[in-house]
């Protein structure tokens, strides 16, 4: 049986009954509603508190005159932004009604955002990058001033929001694939920007050991020199001192060598500058 005394409350955000059920509804209503720009249609759904019987029948009423503003059957409210004004909506149950006030803002300006991203962030396995967003908006500043959707991550990526910009986090581990994540960002006016970014797992490059070598003082040192990258990078070669070089796969030295003891350090680099070191 839904039976409570007639007692309702206007106020900006909420709608409250003081007898039975508390906040009966909550409009909460978004930055991006509170301030918006010409010609931008909004959304929003106010929420109903959960005290309110499912079956109870629900109407919802816009009380001020405005061609800008409807509401539909399940409370969602669309917006046209053109002008500044005050509304009012109200929620009818069981012949009690609730209304609740707030104002949207013009904003006459609303430049467009410009994103702030890598195109491409490449990662070793097991390590862990941190890819800061980064909105650049001459309209709207501050915290709150922008919401952040992030799309496709993996179980590896985490978002954190705790510093001023947000960062994607990400540890890939070994056999783990690339992914495209779309970050989009929306000002308190409801302008939006996305873009994308291409995360790559790149594995270290192998080299196989080099062990110590000897020859004679007189003949010329061929020793086969083997190398490859798990991701299929191009590869670069290097090798100090100067009396050895690297020619079709071999270590290769001088005729004659100079006798004596040679240390040799080799390196494979990918596109990283990641480098493994034989001596």
């Amino acid at each position: 049986m839904f039976e409570v005394e007639i007692h309702s409350y206007s106020s900006e955000g909420f709608a409250y009954d003081s007898t039975s059920f508390g906040a009966v509804m909550h409009w909460g209503v978004p930055s991006h509603l509170r301030q918006t720009c010409p010609g931008l249609v909004y959304s929003y759904q106010p929420t109903i508190a959960a005290k309110l019987p499912s079956s109870l029948p629900v109407v919802f009423t816009v009380e001020s005159a405005t061609p800008d503003l409807t509401i539909a059957s399940d409370g969602t409210i669309a917006y046209t932004g053109s002008i500044s004004n005050n509304f009012e909506i109200s929620l009818t149950a069981a012949g009690l009604t609730y209304r609740s006030l707030f104002s949207l803002t013009m904003n006459p300006i609303c430049s467009p955002i410009s994103l702030v991203l890598p195109a491409q962030v490449c990662t070793e396995p097991n390590t862990i990058s941190k890819t800061p967003l980064y909105a650049v908006d001459t309209d709207f500043s501050g915290p709150g001033a922008h919401k952040w959707t992030i799309t496709g991550l993996t179980a590896s990526m985490v978002v954190d929001y705790s510093g001023l910009w947000p960062e994607i986090w990400w540890v890939p581990e070994p056999g783990d694939s690339g992914v495209t994540v779309n970050v989009e960002v929306r000002n308190v006016g409801g302008v939006t920007q996305s873009a994308n970014i291409d995360f790559a797992v790149n594995s270290p490059p192998v080299l196989k050991p080099i062990s110590h070598l000897q020859l004679d003082p007189l003949c010329q040192l061929n020793y086969p020199f083997l190398y490859s990258d798990p991701d299929n990078d191009p590869l670069t070669t290097d090798i100090s001192p100067p009396t050895l070089s690297i020619a079709g796969g071999f270590l290769v030295s001088g005729t004659p060598p100079t006798a004596g003891l040679y240390t040799a350090s080799i390196s494979v680099s990918s596109r990283l500058g990641l480098v493994l070191y034989d001596q």
